[in-house]
């Protein structure tokens, strides 16, 4: 979409190759229990759930393990050696935080506490939006309460393709929200044109800076990330040159028991990516990005939710 026209598309990245497991009914099972038994018992039949998907996912189990692993290895303060047991825990707060995404997409904010920090670099002078850069780390849904704290609009850019069964129960449970969902497919240039009337008004387009987009042309950006360089995706900086917008880190993470902390830190005040300096410039965007994602890994490190081969090529 945002590559010159000599490079060649590239394949499915890994992640997107990867089948979706469960089961729509099974979603919607431990919905009917969060909503009319509660939490508490919701939260029990994640146990052995999280446990049946460790126990039979062994890609899964295995990235976890190698993610694990090169945690212990770059930052040992963080943790002790990776293990089955920790691996089951990454599983099980993964779990966790889809079963907090089915009450905030709700809007059952009030069932959460929330502690906000950078509101103020939302709030722009000039009533221009902004580009939010999220990961797959905690909860990108937690934007909703910047969304409803700031009255402004949020365009959640995403490949839904590959979690059809949970986004068709969630799709279902926000019928009025200020958060649409929309997916943005390469060549196509009038979207990219809408995105930018929409920051005109002040309104935000978000998406995650950690996964290449599937059936896209290959524009990546190596960069060492847990002591290893891994391909970190240069669509949203590409985009943001184009929508002429800041770039703001924004992630929801998980601090306890129905607790998150929802954080924005600006990235760029703005993208500029000049012919002979592309890949310079795209360089030095992107490592502020991971070198942030890298040290809130070892903050919350159950909360990195890539489970495959995140250092492998895209090819």
């Amino acid at each position: 979409m945002f590559t010159p026209d000599e490079e060649k598309p590239m394949k499915p990245p890994l992640w997107a190759k990867i089948p979706e497991r469960g089961s729509q009914c099974g979603i919607r099972l431990v919905l009917f229990l969060l909503n009319t038994v509660g939490y508490g018992v919701a939260m029990l039949t994640l146990l052995p759930i999280a446990g049946y998907f460790f126990l039979t996912g062994r890609a899964a189990r295995g990235a976890s393990l190698a993610y694990l692993q090169r945690l212990h290895r770059v930052h040992p303060e963080v943790s002790g050696p990776p293990s089955l047991w920790k691996s089951y825990l990454h599983h099980l707060h993964f779990a966790l935080t889809l079963l907090d995404r089915l009450w905030l997409w709700q809007g059952k904010l009030e069932k959460f506490h929330f502690q906000e920090h950078g509101r103020q670099y939302l709030q722009r002078q000039d009533g221009k939006g902004m580009l939010l850069l999220g990961a797959h780390l905690g909860s990108f849904d937690a934007l909703r309460t910047f969304a409803l704290a700031e009255g402004f609009k949020i365009h959640i850019v995403m490949h839904r393709g590959h979690a059809q069964k949970i986004n068709a129960v969630i799709n279902a449970l926000h019928p009025n929200t200020n958060l649409r969902v929309i997916e943005l497919k390469p060549g196509d240039m009038e979207m990219v044109f809408a995105l930018k009337d929409y920051v005109e008004r002040g309104e935000m387009i978000a998406m995650v800076g950690d996964r290449i987009p599937p059936y896209a042309k290959q524009r990546v950006t190596w960069l060492p990330f847990l002591g290893e360089k891994a391909p970190f995706p240069q669509h949203a900086w590409l985009l943001a040159s184009l929508l002429e917008c800041p770039v703001c880190l924004t992630i929801g993470l998980r601090t306890g028991h129905r607790q998150y902390s929802v954080l924005a830190e600006p990235l760029a005040e703005r993208v500029e990516l000049p012919h002979r300096e592309r890949e310079q410039r795209l360089q030095y965007y992107i490592t502020q990005y991971v070198r942030r994602l890298e040290e809130l890994c070892c903050t919350y490190p159950y909360q990195w939710f890539n489970f495959y081969d995140f250092w492998s090529s895209p090819d």
